[in-house]
């Protein structure tokens, strides 16, 4: 399992249940010989408790990785918990399917939802209406 210090440590969006409820992640995926990853691949997504080594929640997923670099959309088949639910010793992993000695890199918010999030606290702010929020992870979630 991959538990790198540059891992996200939650990435929950904070909507209400009647929205989409998904989140946006990016990472990387390289060959067991360091070769950027071209093409599908099965990763299964995890939230994990360091501190029980529980599974919160699970999600497989295929993605398409293009010269390395992947994104996948979180939450859209298996719902993840609530905001309100999560605690500080949850991480969200990647791992590949057995025997792929495929190596997944650290997941990180893709950087133009950062850029979306931070308009859109400043617009409400200034008492304007915010953009759309959908994958918006809330500030306190992220590390």
């Amino acid at each position: 399992m991959n538990r790198s210090p540059a891992i996200l440590a939650l990435l929950l969006a904070a909507l209400p249940a009647s929205a989409a409820t998904y989140v946006r992640v990016q990472g990387t995926l390289h060959d067991a010989k360091g070769r950027p990853h071209t093409g599908l691949a099965r990763l299964d997504f995890r939230l994990v408790d360091l501190k029980t080594h529980a599974e919160m929640w699970s999600e497989p997923l295929e993605v398409e990785a293009v010269k390395g670099t992947f994104t996948a959309f979180l939450g859209l088949t298996s719902r993840m918990p609530q905001s309100f639910a999560v605690k500080p010793t949850w991480r969200l992993t990647a791992e590949p399917p057995l025997g792929s000695s495929w190596k997944v890199g650290p997941l990180v918010e893709p950087e133009e939802d950062l850029k979306r999030a931070q308009l859109g606290r400043l617009m409400v702010r200034l008492g304007m209406d915010a953009p759309d929020a959908r994958v918006e992870t809330p500030y306190e979630y992220r590390k």
